[in-house]
């Protein structure tokens, strides 16, 4: 690795370090409402997604409040893609097997 690479790598690093600061510092400065409503939301999502409406409770205020607010269009519904890893071939996990035996 050259000179040029190296501080080339060590300023990349600086710098997010210093945007990780930035955003520790910015997380901390906001209220304890809006952290809390930042966290209810996914779990709303989440209770929705699985097919049952979640139980209204006093919490569900900023909920309420948010629904005038632009919140729908920043959150979306993860869905996984397929159902676990992959199967490894086997011809593969023979050679892994050959190689376990040997060592």
């Amino acid at each position: 690795m050259t000179t040029f690479d190296s501080v080339s790598k060590l300023l990349e690093t600086l710098f997010d370090l210093w945007l990780d600061v930035v955003r520790f510092v910015s997380a901390s400065l906001r209220s304890r409402c809006a952290l809390a409503a930042e966290n209810l939301f996914p779990r709303k999502q989440l209770a929705f997604a699985r097919g049952a409406p979640p139980p209204t409770s006093s919490g569900d205020g900023p909920y309420e409040v948010a629904k005038l607010l632009a919140w729908r269009e920043a959150l979306t519904v993860v869905k996984p893609k397929g159902q676990g890893r992959p199967r490894i071939p086997s011809d593969l996990q023979m050679l892994i097997t050959e190689w376990a035996t040997t060592m």
